[in-house]
């Protein structure tokens, strides 16, 4: 790490911090082991109730203390007004890079000095081995690695941006007070006023989060999905990239269908509405036992099994019945082979299979918010043209002030970070 105070680093890397000492102590250790050491770290601990960066001494870190809590995004704001570099690094605390990614994403911003911002990807080895948290990083890792270089998004997890545009933009949007999708805000007003943003597929990081079943569905549903959907439905654009591409939206389609023939056949057999609630209870008790010990694979193949086995069933009693669900499940397997194969080969192939009711749940409550957004956003222009609307007061465009309700801030916490007038795209 640069230790001149006269001559600026090319890179700051600005790391947001919340009750996390022990992944913030591996954050910084492998910034410690990069091979190229031209960026300077600066930690915004965002009101931690704890010691989370209180042992960090000078020769790490330059760090700054929130006086309240204002979200991850406030304190990327704050980082980047104390920054130096001409570009901003910003990493989670819960990721560690390895020693050559930084050196990895200079040069990519050195080859490329018209864009904007790079952004990378999570690596296939995270730390955590349950079978939720190896899931979930292998699916990011993965739709990174088959999107188009030229993104319409940003991503703050390990995502470089030129620090005179980002002040000029105004951050991250402070009303996100908790992880939401103020970097994919931020990447679409940045794309809206022609500004480029790469994705380049050899900027790795490895990811220390482990998830459990209840954090993954509160996250997805609550700051993923709904927000997501809400600022999709308002720009009026559906990217054809990332988990958004015409493959997804395909197979989100038929999840949805294979879910309601199963509550039709619910009505027949009402014993049916067991077979969701048991998979969500057995991936539950095999990712609760991956967590402190390797699931044995004799474990791995009855629940595979045991799902071949109730098909069946259901075969045998509905007949012909059951052909449409089976061409359902078929369809999404197919228009999914790919990212299917790529975790037999990773992992294993029963992981593989014990990954497609996941996906299942993932698409089926993705289209559920879009769909309940889409529904909203049409009431409140039916609403509007019946009574004027309001003059906004904002230096944020229209229509982000309009979607700033997806993850609100309290109204008596005003946040204390200035922020850069951003220009209206």
């Amino acid at each position: 790490m640069t230790g001149n105070d006269d001559l600026a680093p090319f890179l700051s890397v600005v790391i947001p911090a919340r009750r996390c000492r022990v992944d913030l102590q591996e954050c910084l250790n492998g910034l410690k082991m990069s091979r190229c050491q031209d960026f300077e770290v600066i930690v915004v601990d965002d009101a931690s109730p704890d010691d989370t960066s209180s042992w960090i001494d000078s020769s790490m870190a330059q760090v700054l203390v929130l006086p309240r809590q204002s979200g991850p995004g406030a304190a990327r704001n704050r980082g980047a007004q104390a920054a130096r570099g001409k570009y901003l690094l910003f990493l989670d605390a819960d990721v560690c890079v390895h020693p050559e990614t930084i050196g990895n994403l200079i040069a990519a911003l050195k080859a490329n000095p018209t864009v904007t911002a790079i952004f990378g990807s999570y690596d296939v080895q995270p730390p955590a081995q349950n079978v939720l948290s190896q899931y979930r990083n292998l699916m990011h890792h993965f739709v990174h690695q088959q999107a188009r270089a030229e993104a319409t998004t940003f991503w703050s997890g390990c995502g470089a941006i030129r620090r005179d545009v980002f002040l000029q933009f105004g951050g991250f949007h402070p009303d996100y007070r908790r992880p939401c999708i103020e970097d994919i805000e931020l990447g679409v007003r940045l794309c809206k006023a022609g500004h480029r943003i790469l994705l380049d597929k050899q900027v790795q990081v490895a990811h220390r989060k482990c998830w459990t079943l209840w954090g993954m569905l509160k996250t997805d549903i609550r700051d993923r999905a709904w927000p997501w959907s809400r600022l999709i439905v308002q720009e009026g654009k559906l990217p054809n990239d990332l988990n958004l591409g015409f493959a997804h939206r395909i197979s989100a389609l038929l999840a949805c269908g294979l879910v309601l023939t199963l509550l039709a056949a619910a009505w027949y057999l009402p014993v049916v509405l067991a077979l969701p609630v048991a998979i969500v209870i057995g991936i539950g008790c095999i990712d609760k036992w991956s967590q402190t010990k390797r699931v044995p694979t004799s474990w791995r193949l009855f629940a595979v099994v045991a799902g071949v086995a109730i098909v069946a069933l259901l075969t045998i009693y509905f007949k012909t019945l059951m052909l449409l669900p089976l061409a359902l499940l078929a369809g999404i397997v197919l228009l999914n082979w790919r990212f299917y194969t790529f975790l037999a080969k990773s992992r294993h192939p029963l992981f593989a299979a014990l990954a497609l009711p996941l996906q299942i749940m993932h698409y089926c409550y993705s289209l559920a918010a879009f769909a309940l957004a889409s529904g909203l956003h049409l009431l409140r222009i039916g609403a509007r043209k019946r009574t004027p609307a309001p003059v906004l007061h904002s230096s944020y465009p229209a229509n982000v002030e309009r979607q700033h309700a997806a993850c609100p801030a309290p109204v008596d916490e005003p946040l204390e970070v200035a922020h850069a007038s951003a220009i209206d795209a």
